[in-house]
């Protein structure tokens, strides 16, 4: 588990309270609930790329609406100088898709809520594709974009899928012979 695997509510809790260190209580997503933001606007002189708004469930710790600064992952800038390379499931259809593969290889907790071209389709080819997977401006926890380059797994055959399943229901066998 790396330190980004969290999902993104948890990740905004862990970054809030790290760039607000004389926080008095603990924030996490049970006993927050974000408000509005993450916004890139109004921000002063808080030297922080984003700020939100939260406000604490009953018995949370703090009580009512509260704005706070903290910087947000630059998903391009962590990854700054290394290829992004990995093998996605054969049934990946979507960019979104790719992410558990992803996730699981680099130590991520990206979810399809946290791209902004999410439901872009992918090729279905088996060769190495680049992708440049976009984050959402909505994203409580990351920003920016990252290239990556995925190959898609080959699909194993069961004893339960017939011929027909495969594509192989066109009565020829191998060298054009029939059946």
């Amino acid at each position: 588990m790396g330190p980004y695997s969290y999902s993104s509510l948890m990740l905004l809790c862990r970054q809030v309270t790290r760039d607000n260190p004389n926080l008095p209580y603990p924030l996490s997503p049970d006993n927050i609930l974000l408000l509005s933001g993450p916004f890139t606007t109004s921000l002063g002189t808080s030297g922080r790329n984003s700020r939100v708004v939260l406000n604490g469930k009953s018995g949370a710790g703090f009580v009512g609406r509260r704005e706070f600064f903290y910087d947000r992952l630059d998903i391009g800038k962590y990854f700054n100088g290394i290829t992004v390379v990995f093998d996605a499931a054969g049934s990946s259809k979507t960019y979104a898709d790719l992410l558990p593969a992803l996730n699981e290889q680099y130590g991520l907790g990206l979810q399809a809520t946290d791209l902004a071209n999410g439901s872009t389709a992918l090729s279905n080819g088996y060769t190495p594709t680049p992708v440049t997977l976009t984050i959402a401006s909505t994203s409580p926890a990351f920003t920016g974009s990252l290239s990556v380059q995925w190959s898609r797994l080959p699909e194993l055959r069961t004893g339960s899928q017939s011929d027909a399943d495969w594509g192989y229901g066109c009565g020829l066998l191998w060298g054009g012979q029939s059946r």
